[in-house]
């Protein structure tokens, strides 16, 4: 209720007053010195002389359920009641957000410390690389490297905190499929294109291995860690062993760089002369001989060559070492060592899918061996004309007399001389090479019947058999008697 005795202050007479007498008139109001008389004031007043108005009036009276403190409530108008409840309204607002504005700031400020930690913490636990982009190099399937390449991108960060926090990511890029040639993945890997490379071959392991690239995993995991290149014919073939074949023979290989197609046969093959048709792949080989464009064919065994009823396998060489994953000597050492571990670590169904897995690198020193034999027969072989003669000439006697000799050795190959006489290929602990050329029916009986194909990676011990000094500086061994051979294990 508004206390009688009060100074009434007409607002009418107010509001054409200056700024400085409505201010005066406020603090009277304010200190409750005055009461405000609405009477005839129909018009919205202006929002600043309405501002200053109440620029005066404690806090607590600008409440409408307070007016009634410095406004005669008989004397407002409905529009003019209105007009000043909004603005009490709208003023009550303005001043709980500047009541929180700092709350909001701290909270914020709070928040802000909170995320940078979180992405601090972050940021220290996943594995953190210098480079921007990566490339995987393989001569496969690139959909087979698609779930590999998210798995690192998803994982990589830069060791840049504040690219990290950009957002930026590591680029993973795949490079290469299965038509790509052996030469261009050679070349990719001596200029140290691939980061991750998947030599597939084994000279191509041979070739990240001389190019100072670092072990990762092995290849191919659910298969045996060394394997055979295998010589063979359709299965109605009149060519029954390597005897029979002829200048006139056509044989399908692969290219210069493939192992078992081209290195190994070639060493298996030295002292023919063949017509050659070459630089196909596994499959191709195969069609050729399938289909009768081709006489003879090789491959590696257990892969596109095995015992079927299309094909029949006539030589299965010496064991080959498998093919493995190399980092590229590009990387930082750390940036390898956070690639292996990632590699290693990657979930079963992506190391499955782009067929690698954990194992010790294989020796290659074997292989070495052979590919520098067959590069000498490279030397003397003219690829361009047929037939190949798949040996050198040389006009100094290759005959030295030897005494008997007792060896053990592993076999590593072996290969048919017509229908009764069998080739085999032994190796002993020093890496010697011995030829074994016996009867059937006599090494059946010294491995109790056991199939050739199982002899293979077994242990033969010969005893006072006279070797003869091969062209390749192997031995070739006759053996005629069962005493002089005894397979052990």
């Amino acid at each position: 209720m508004n206390e009688p005795g009060k100074r009434r202050i007409p607002l009418v007479d107010l509001l054409e007053n200056n700024n400085c007498k409505i201010k005066q008139a406020s603090n009277q109001l304010g200190r409750g010195e005055a009461i405000l008389d609405c009477s005839g004031c129909r018009e919205v007043i202006p929002a600043h002389k309405l501002k200053i108005l109440f620029s005066g009036i404690p806090n607590e009276w600008q409440r409408p359920q307070e007016l009634s403190n410095f406004i005669d409530l008989g004397t407002l108008e409905s529009n003019l009641c209105n007009q000043i409840n909004q603005y009490i309204l709208l003023s009550n607002n303005e001043q709980i957000n500047q009541k929180n504005f700092g709350r909001i700031c701290f909270l914020a400020t709070l928040l802000t410390i909170l995320f940078l930690g979180a992405k601090y913490v972050e940021f220290l636990l996943k594995p953190k690389v210098g480079f921007s982009s990566i490339k995987i190099g393989s001569m496969w399937k690139p959909e087979n490297y698609v779930p590999l390449a998210d798995y690192l991108q998803n994982r990589l960060i830069p060791n840049d905190f504040f690219k990290f926090l950009k957002g930026e990511r590591v680029k993973v890029i795949n490079e290469g499929d299965k038509t790509l040639k052996y030469q261009t993945a050679k070349e990719r890997i001596l200029r140290k294109e691939w980061d991750i490379a998947f030599t597939l071959s084994p000279v191509l392991s041979i070739t990240a291995k001389d190019s100072a690239y670092t072990f990762v995993a092995n290849m191919f995991p659910d298969k045996p860690t060394y394997y055979r290149s295998a010589i063979y014919v359709r299965a109605d073939s009149k060519i029954k062993s390597l005897s029979d074949l002829k200048p006139t023979t056509v044989i399908a290989m692969g290219d210069f760089n493939s192992v078992s197609s081209f290195y190994v046969p070639i060493y298996d093959l030295y002292g023919k002369s063949l017509t050659v048709k070459m630089g196909f792949r596994g499959q191709e080989i195969r069609e050729l001989i399938e289909k009768g464009k081709a006489d003879v064919g090789v491959g590696a065994y257990g892969d596109t060559i095995q015992n079927h009823s299309n094909i029949r396998i006539i030589h299965l060489s010496k064991v080959i070492p498998g093919s493995g994953v190399y980092l590229s000597p590009k990387l930082s050492i750390s940036d390898r060592t956070t690639l292996k571990k990632l590699l290693l670590d990657a979930p079963k169904e992506v190391k499955k899918k782009a067929n690698y897995g954990f194992g010790k690198e294989v020796d290659y020193q074997s292989l070495v061996g052979i590919m520098q034999k067959t590069g000498k027969v490279l030397e003397c072989a003219d690829f361009t004309k047929n037939p190949v003669n798949f040996f050198c000439s040389f006009n100094k006697s290759l005959s030295k007399p030897v005494q008997p000799i007792n060896i053990t050795a592993t076999v590593n190959g072996f290969s048919y001389i017509g229908s009764n006489i069998i080739r085999l290929t032994l190796e002993d602990e020093n890496s010697k090479i011995y030829t074994i050329v016996t009867f059937i029916n006599l090494l059946n009986q010294a491995s109790n019947g056991m199939s050739i194909i199982n002899l293979q990676n077994k242990r033969i011990q010969i005893t006072g058999a006279v070797p003869k000094r091969l062209a390749d500086d192997s031995f070739e061994v006759i053996i005629a008697r069962p005493n002089q051979i005894k397979v052990l294990n």
